[in-house]
C-alpha cells in the first residue's frame, strides 16, 4: 500500500503543468489581498495620529477611557467649521463608533434575549413548535456573549470574509486530481494495471489517499499564503476578540475568537476541498476522454459557482466555504425537528455528500464502467 501511495503521489506531481500553476495562483491570491486591500478602515492607520490614540485607548475598557473619548468627540463636533480641528480629533472622531458599539454590547444583547425569551413564550402558547425551537436556539446562541476590551477588528473581518483563495483551492484541486483515472485511458495503461499483481482493488486505496493529501496541501497552501500575505501590511489586532466585536457581525452565530475563526476557515476549506475531490475523481472515473472529463469538470465548475449567488445552499460546497457570509446573521436550519446552527448543518451536510461521492468512485472505480465518450 505504502509503495503504490508513493507511486501515485510520484505520478500526480510529475505534471509540469502543475508547478506553473502552483506558482501562478499563489502569486494571484497574493496580489489579489495586497492589491485589492481588505478595508477603507485600514487607511487610518497611516496616520499617526490614529496609531496613537488607537494604542492609548486599547485594551481593557475603563470608565476613564469612555469619558475620554466621549468628551473628545464632543471636542470634535465644537471645533466643525472654525477651523480648530486636528488629527487627533479626527482618530477619536473615527473610534467613537466602534468603542461605543463594544461598550453597550452587552446590555443590547441583554435586551435581545429579552425578546427572543418572550418570543418562545409566544410561540410555544401558538403551538409553533419550529418558531419557538428557533427562538430557544437563539438564547443558547447569544446567552453570556460581551466584550471587555477593545481592538480595531474591522481589518480581522475583512480578512475573514475573503474567498479568492478558496477559488483557487478549488481550480488546483481540479487540475491536480483530474487526470488520476482519465489518465490511465489517454495513456493505455488500464490493461496492465488490471493485469498487475496489486490490480484494481488495491490500487483504488492508493488513489483516494493520494487525493486526500492533495487536498491537505493545496488547502493549507493557499490558506497559509492567504494569511501571510495580509500581515505585512494590515494591522491585525485583537486575535482574542470573539468575532461579534465588529458591529457588522454582531449577530453572527459563530462564538468563537478571530485567532479560532482562522484555523475553523482551514477547516471548512479542507471539509469542501475534499467534496469537490470526489467529484472531480467521479467525473475522472466516468469519462475515457479527457476533453470530456475537461468539459464535464469546467460545466460542474460553472453550475456550482453561479450556484453561490443564485443557489445558495450548504449542500454546494463553493457556497459552504464561504463560512462568514452564512453565519454573520442569526439563522437556523432544522434537522430532524431540531434547530441547529448553520455551521452544525453545513458539516453534516458535506460529509452525506462525500459519503455518496465516495461509494459511487469505489463501484465505479473498481468496476470501471465508464462512459464510451
Amino acid at each position: 500500500m505504502k509503495t503504490l501511495f508513493c507511486l501515485e503521489w510520484k505520478k500526480l506531481l510529475s505534471e509540469k503543468y502543475l508547478s506553473a500553476l502552483f506558482l501562478i495562483l499563489t502569486a494571484l491570491t497574493v496580489w489579489r489581498v495586497n492589491g485589492r486591500g481588505l478595508s477603507h478602515f485600514a487607511d487610518p492607520y497611516d496616520v499617526p495620529a490614529y496609531t496613537a490614540v488607537d494604542a492609548e485607548i486599547r485594551g481593557e475598557m475603563t470608565e476613564d477611557k469612555i469619558r475620554k473619548v466621549i468628551a473628545k468627540r464632543r471636542e470634535c463636533e465644537e471645533s466643525m467649521g472654525t477651523g480648530n480641528g486636528s488629527d487627533e480629533l479626527d482618530a477619536y472622531w473615527q473610534i467613537y463608533g466602534s468603542v461605543q458599539y463594544q461598550y453597550e454590547y452587552a446590555m443590547n444583547m441583554q435586551q435581545h434575549l429579552e425578546n427572543a425569551k418572550a418570543a418562545e413564550a409566544y410561540y410555544l402558547a401558538n403551538g409553533n413548535e419550529t418558531g419557538a425551537a428557533e427562538a430557544a436556539l437563539c438564547q443558547e446562541i447569544y446567552a453570556g456573549r460581551f466584550l471587555r476590551n477593545y481592538y480595531n477588528t474591522n481589518d480581522f473581518s475583512d480578512y475573514h470574509a475573503q474567498s479568492f483563495a478558496s477559488l483557487c483551492i478549488f481550480f488546483l484541486l481540479a487540475a491536480m486530481l483530474l487526470p488520476v483515472f482519465t489518465g490511465e485511458h489517454t495513456g493505455n495503461t488500464q490493461p496492465l494495471l488490471r493485469a498487475s499483481a496489486p490490480g484494481m482493488r488495491k490500487i483504488l486505496p492508493a488513489k483516494l489517499l493520494t487525493a486526500f493529501f492533495a487536498v491537505l496541501l493545496v488547502c493549507v497552501w493557499l490558506h497559509l499564503t492567504e494569511f501571510l500575505a495580509v500581515l505585512p501590511k494590515y494591522h491585525l489586532d485583537g486575535w482574542e476578540q470573539p468575532l461579534y466585536a465588529a458591529e457588522h457581525l454582531q449577530f453572527t452565530t459563530l462564538s468563537c475568537t478571530n485567532l479560532e475563526m482562522i484555523f475553523l476557515r482551514l477547516f471548512m476549506r479542507l471539509l469542501t476541498g475534499w467534496t469537490w475531490a470526489l467529484t472531480i475523481l467521479l467525473i475522472s472515473a466516468c469519462c475515457r476522454k479527457m476533453l470530456t472529463a475537461v468539459a464535464s469538470v469546467l460545466s460542474v465548475f460553472a453550475v456550482l459557482l453561479a450556484g453561490t449567488e443564485h443557489l445558495q445552499t450548504l449542500w454546494n460546497p463553493f457556497y459552504t466555504v464561504q463560512v462568514l457570509r452564512w453565519s454573520q446573521t442569526f439563522s437556523a436550519v432544522h434537522i430532524s425537528g431540531k434547530a441547529v446552527i448553520p455551521l452544525t448543518a453545513a458539516i453534516v451536510m458535506q460529509l452525506m455528500s462525500q459519503a455518496v461521492l465516495l461509494s459511487a468512485v469505489i463501484v465505479i472505480g473498481r468496476k470501471r464502467r465508464c462512459l464510451s465518450c
